[in-house]
C-alpha cells in the first residue's frame, strides 16, 4: 500500500529537553493510524511537526514523497482538528465550515456545493445557521471535522479529538470518526492517551514513551503481543510476575518464581534454563475460586480476595499474592465463581496451561 506520512529518524528538541527522538515511521494512505501514549511522551510535539507548526532539528518528514520540512502549514496538504475545535464563535455552522474555501477564493457555487455535501456527512443538515454556542459538544466536534475535511485534505491530523466530551458520547463519536475515515478514504492520525479510544479507531498506532516509539502494530499485535512490559502496562490491563525458566514439558516450560508456587507457560524461542523471564497475563484470562478449588488442567496460584469492583457486564476481583503483589481478575458478571467469594477469603487464580 502506498505510503502517505514518512518520518525518517525524526528529533526535535525543546529547549534542553528532547520531545521526539530519532522517530521513524511509516502511514500508509487511508490508514487510521493513532500515535499514543502519557503526556510527555512526544505525540502532540509529532502531530505539530507533520502539521508545520513545528520544524525538525533533525531527519527529514515525507508527505506523498515530498519533502516537507521547512514548508508553512498552509503548503502542506494536511488540515488539524484542535481538542477544543477553534471554532469562529460568531460565525454560523455554514460559514465555519466555508471558511478555508472562502480563504481559497472558491466561487460561490462551489461553495455551497462542498459545504451542503460535507453537513449531510456529518449529520449537520438543516443546522447550517446556528452558532457554536448552539450546538452540543458532539455537534461542535462534527462541524470542526467538516471544515477540515472540506478542504480535502491528504491527512487529517487529530489532537486529542474527543477529549472535550463526556464520556457517553465519546464513546458514540468513535463509530462517527471511523465512519467517515472510511467513507473519505483519508488519511487519519489520531494523537490521545486513550487505550480505549485507539484501539477501537486505529488501523495501527504507535506507542511512545519519553520521545522515542517503543512499538507499532495494529491493535491486536499490541494487545496480545507487547515487546515490553511498558506497552503491556499501557495497552490495557496486565497481571506481571518474573521467573527463572525451570525445564520444559514438550510445547512448555516451567516458570519457577520466588514465593509463588511454579507454572507453565508456552515455551519461548531458544529458552535456557535459568533465564529470567517476565510473564504478563490479562486479567480475562484468569479465573477465580474458592482457596479448595484446583483444576489439573490450570495454573494456579493461591491469594486473598481484597476488593470487588462491579462494572455492569464485568467484575473485577483484586487479589493479593504471597508475594504482596496485587493481581486483577477480570470476569463477565453472568460468569460467578461457583461459591460466593467474601472478602479477606483465600482464593485461588487459575489460567489455562496453554
Amino acid at each position: 500500500m502506498e505510503i502517505c506520512v514518512k518520518l525518517d529518524h525524526v528529533s526535535k528538541k525543546h529547549g534542553a529537553t528532547l520531545a521526539v527522538n530519532r522517530v521513524s515511521l511509516e502511514i500508509k494512505r487511508g490508514e487510521f493510524f493513532s500515535l499514543l501514549g502519557p503526556s510527555g511522551s512526544g505525540k502532540t510535539t509529532l502531530l505539530r511537526l507533520i502539521a508545520g507548526l513545528d520544524f525538525p532539528d533533525d531527519g527529514n518528514i515525507y508527505i506523498q514523497n515530498t519533502l516537507v520540512n521547512t514548508q508553512p502549514p498552509d503548503r502542506r496538504p494536511v488540515n488539524l482538528v484542535f481538542q477544543h475545535y477553534a471554532l469562529f464563535p460568531h460565525l454560523s455552522v455554514y460559514d465555519n465550515v466555508a471558511f478555508g474555501l472562502k480563504m481559497r477564493r472558491h466561487s460561490s457555487q462551489k461553495i455551497r456545493s462542498a459545504v451542503g455535501k460535507m453537513l449531510e456527512l456529518v449529520r449537520l443538515q438543516g443546522k447550517e445557521q446556528r452558532f457554536p454556542t448552539d450546538l452540543s459538544g458532539g455537534e461542535q466536534q462534527r462541524v470542526a471535522l467538516a471544515r477540515a475535511l472540506v478542504n480535502e485534505p491528504v491527512v487529517v491530523l487529530l489532537d486529542e479529538p474527543l477529549a472535550a466530551l463526556d464520556q457517553q458520547l465519546r464513546h458514540s463519536m468513535h463509530g462517527e470518526l471511523k465512519r467517515l475515515q472510511q467513507e473519505l478514504h483519508s488519511t487519519f492520525i489520531c494523537v490521545t492517551h486513550q487505550q480505549d479510544e485507539a484501539l477501537m479507531l486505529s488501523d495501527r498506532l504507535a506507542v511512545l514513551s519519553a520521545g522515542s516509539v517503543l512499538q507499532v502494530g495494529t491493535p491486536q499485535e499490541l494487545y496480545h503481543y507487547p515487546q515490553s512490559t511498558t506497552v503491556a502496562g499501557f495497552i490495557g490491563l496486565s497481571n506481571t510476575v518474573t521467573g527463572v525458566i525451570a525445564g520444559g514439558e514438550g510445547e512448555d516450560c516451567w516458570v519457577r518464581t520466588e514465593g509463588l508456587p511454579p507454572f507453565k507457560i508456552p515455551r519461548p524461542v531458544h529458552p535456557g534454563t535459568s533465564e529470567m523471564v517476565t510473564v504478563m497475563i490479562r486479567p480475562e484470562h484468569l479465573k477465580i475460586g474458592s482457596g479448595s478449588e484446583t483444576g489439573n488442567s490450570r495454573n494456579s496460584i493461591p491469594g486473598i480476595l481484597e476488593k470487588k469492583a462491579f462494572n455492569g457486564n464485568e467484575i473485577f476481583y483484586y487479589v493479593r499474592l504471597p508475594t504482596d503483589v496485587l493481581w486483577v481478575v477480570r470476569m463477565p458478571s453472568s460468569v460467578s465463581p461457583s461459591c460466593p467469594l467474601a472478602i479477606g477469603q483465600p482464593v485461588q487464580v487459575q489460567w489455562p496451561t496453554q
